[in-house]
């Protein structure tokens, strides 16, 4: 067999391989590139030359990588980007990559998932010449360059021209079909390194919300975080503290008072026309408070829920005969005091307080004299309800 035809048959048969090494997951592969992220590195329809990284050695900062999504049908959807960073977390090092031409940097992944590492690239321009050159050597033997006992005689299928029929159809099917070996840009889901924990506490009494958020130490937050109340309205919170070490953040808020008068009228308005339960009435309350933290590889939003309970105040007889009234909400309550005599007939003691919230007042009244019995009498507005609660001291 003549010389040229081994050579035609050899290159045609590593094409094929090459074309394939992607689709089929071998350790080289020869891809196109599509999109323009990557520029001016590489350009839409370079051809490259991909080895598995453990061929390549050890994956680098600088490295042109490309990586797929396994279930993808055909491996169609993988991207081509620059190691900007490689970092070791817990044992797994996550590589960040890069499109030359993008101002944000992708989501890590684990190393594992990098398909191939590229190690030569061939301009676009020289693509159709190699096709043009290996078609017009194939046509030129198999067509022009044949003996002349044979001249005129129909040409035979020979394994030579099937090869390079799958070279070309390979080729053409590429172009037409981006993803089976071509590379394409678009974003794809991995699993990344997060957040690991949030726990918070709420402190109704002094308005103070504690969060604390644990993540993996690859991340790192640029930004102080971002709340406010956005249910059932919107409304700010003051950021009273906030603090960050390796892998844990803690953030203190303050809801300021005003929150909780507006969702204090919102509720009356809302129980105006609704009956309430016997006195003491306990009724739930809420808020929700959205945070945003910006790490340097992403963005954590999250929603927390403010849980309390509207809670009438209460009467009580302390031992040493004085009247105690309790608020145990987040805002003043204003009531009027009366004490009125059973002997006498008539009220004796009349006084208006505002109850601060969390606080206990006590109140002094008369003593009985023998056989009265004074009944003292607390009157407000709880949820938009006129109520009143008691107690009675006797001589």
């Amino acid at each position: 067999m003549p010389r040229l035809s081994t050579l035609l048959y050899a290159v045609a048969g590593v094409l094929v391989v090459l074309f394939a090494g992607k689709l089929l997951e071998l350790p080289v592969a020869l891809m196109v590139v599509s999109g323009s992220s990557i520029e001016p590195s590489l350009k839409a329809y370079d051809l490259v030359l991909g080895v598995k990284p453990g061929l390549a050695g050890d994956v680098k900062k600088g490295d042109i990588v490309v990586w797929c999504l396994g279930n993808a049908r055909w491996r169609s959807s993988c991207i081509i980007h620059r190691v900007v960073e490689l970092h070791n977390v817990s044992g797994t090092v996550y590589v960040v990559a890069k499109g030359d031409a993008l101002d944000r940097p992708d989501l890590p992944i684990p190393l594992s998932r990098v398909d191939y590492v590229v190690v030569l690239r061939i301009p676009r321009l020289y693509v159709l010449a190699v096709f043009l050159a290996v078609g017009g050597a194939g046509a030129a033997y198999y067509y022009v360059y044949l003996p002349a006992a044979v001249h005129g005689l129909r040409r035979p299928l020979t394994p030579g021209a099937a090869a390079l029929a799958m070279v070309f159809a390979f080729a053409i099917f590429n172009l037409a079909y981006v993803g089976v070996a071509a590379l394409d840009p678009a974003p794809i889901l991995v699993k990344t390194p997060g957040v690991h924990n949030e726990t918070l506490v709420f402190n109704l009494s002094s308005g103070l919300v504690h969060i604390h958020l644990s993540y993996d130490s690859i991340l790192e937050p640029v930004s102080a975080p971002e709340c406010r109340i956005v249910r059932p309205f919107e409304a700010q919170v003051e950021l009273a503290e906030y603090s960050t070490t390796a892998g844990n953040a803690s953030i203190v808020l303050h809801v300021p008072q005003s929150v909780f008068l507006e969702l204090y009228q919102r509720a009356s308005s809302r129980a105006a026309n609704a009956s309430l339960p016997s006195p003491p009435a306990k009724l739930a309350a809420y808020l929700w408070l959205r945070c945003e933290l910006h790490f340097d590889k992403g963005v954590l939003r999250s929603m927390y829920p403010l849980e309390f309970s509207w809670i009438e105040p209460m009467v009580n007889l302390t031992g040493d005969g004085r009247v105690a009234i309790t608020n145990r909400n987040p805002i003043p309550i204003n009531v009027t005091l009366e004490v009125y005599s059973s002997l006498r007939h008539r009220i004796i003691l009349r006084e208006n307080l505002t109850l601060s919230p969390f606080t206990t007042t006590t109140v002094e009244v008369p003593k009985p004299s023998r056989g009265d019995t004074l009944y003292v009498r607390v009157y407000y507005t709880f949820l938009g309800h006129r109520r009143a609660a008691g107690v009675a001291v006797h001589g």
